[in-house]
């Protein structure tokens, strides 16, 4: 059977044995798909990410051929997140498994956070009429060292806004 004749068979919650296929995704996944982590975690720092139970509801999906083809989750914030291996990418797998994540988790809206540059996933979404509702930006603490910077030259000294980077120290 090919890849793109694979139906979904179902949703399995994931388990301690899923952690080296999850690794796998994290590995296959585009550097344009991630927004919660700008590099690759350490097998360690995956396997605590996993033990910590991050989501309301984790599971891999399971092809009619038993294969594991990728990850949806359920966020306690009711976002929505998934992967799928390449090779089972565009064959509607990825369709299967939002909706029977929705059925097994009845909520009254969904989310899904989605890196602006990913273009792939934004269309996903749409077309469970997902929309646009925010634009999130973020300040990572070696781009807040540089604005403390800047922040201290322009005053002339420690500038109050400056002291938040720093947890209320003098730079």
């Amino acid at each position: 059977m090919d890849y793109h004749e694979q139906r979904l068979k179902r949703l399995r919650p994931i388990t301690d044995s899923d952690a080296s296929f999850l690794y796998i995704l994290l590995i296959e996944r585009e550097p344009e798909m991630n927004i919660s982590h700008t590099q690759m975690p350490t097998w360690l720092e995956h396997r605590k990410f996993i033990n910590n139970h991050p989501y309301f509801a984790w599971y891999v999906l399971i092809t009619s051929t038993g294969a594991k083809a990728g990850s949806i989750y359920l966020t306690f914030n009711d976002e929505i997140g998934i992967q799928l291996l390449k090779k089972y990418q565009g064959n509607g797998l990825g369709q299967q498994a939002v909706m029977e994540l929705m059925y097994k988790n009845p909520r009254k809206q969904y989310f899904a956070n989605i890196n602006p540059k990913n273009k792939k996933s934004q269309k996903f979404f749409r077309m469970f009429k997902f929309h646009c509702v925010q634009w999130t930006y973020r300040l990572d603490y070696n781009q807040s060292m540089v604005l403390q910077g800047m922040l201290t030259k322009k005053r002339g000294g420690t500038h109050p806004v400056a002291r938040l980077f720093t947890g209320g120290k003098q730079p």
